[in-house]
């Protein structure tokens, strides 16, 4: 009777071991696929955003003339704006800069870029982002107010919260988070076109 009962303590004892390992091994995979998925998320949270900055809101009013009016729309999900290449080109970009949402989805948007009304030449797919809302623009004064008035903008907030999907049980957090926020100055606009 007490090998059966010495049997049975060493099969429970096996089978908490094996359950404690297989647990572990889990827990080991999950904990690599975050820690993966977050760098990857860094790292192509740093690239739109530096490209959003350095591609398009760097060149906000670029050569344009004394009559011509940098900022076109600005609202918190949207940004339009003029530039050019050089003074000599007689053609003017205009550039749009815009969040939509994913079909299908609840707060989970996509940050597009389009030149002239053409297709967007920037989609940030299969990077998301959290919110639609973007963009806080600032008037000149010292120090920035808060303003959506199109001649007045000076500057602009970005504030991106970049999504990836997570390995959780928790259903309240499905997505691993990246915040960044940059602002851009469009000195452009106030070098090549001075206003009074």
């Amino acid at each position: 009777m007490s090998s059966i009962i010495d049997v049975i303590g060493a099969l429970i004892a096996s089978t908490v071991i094996i359950i404690t390992i297989i647990l572990t091994i889990i827990n080991v995979q999950k904990i690599k696929y975050n820690t993966e998925t977050m760098l990857n998320l860094y790292q192509s949270g740093d690239l739109i955003a530096s490209g959003l900055d350095l591609e398009y809101l760097e060149k906000v009013g670029r050569n344009l003339y004394n009559d011509e009016v940098a900022v076109t729309r600005a609202t918190a999900n949207e940004f339009v704006f003029r530039t050019r290449e050089n003074r000599a080109d007689a053609g003017m970009k205009i550039v749009r800069i815009f969040t939509t949402a994913v079909a299908g989805t609840t707060n989970t948007f996509r940050l597009q870029v389009s030149v002239n009304g053409l297709p967007p030449e920037f989609d940030s797919s299969p990077v998301f982002i959290q919110s639609g809302d973007i963009f806080t623009y600032f008037d000149g004064s010292d120090p920035p107010v808060i303003t959506t008035a199109e001649a007045d903008i000076h500057s602009v907030q970005v504030n991106l919260t970049f999504l990836a999907p997570a390995w959780n049980e928790d259903p309240s957090r499905p997505n691993l988070e990246y915040p960044l926020t940059f602002w851009r100055f469009f000195k452009n606009a106030y070098i090549d076109n001075p206003r009074p």
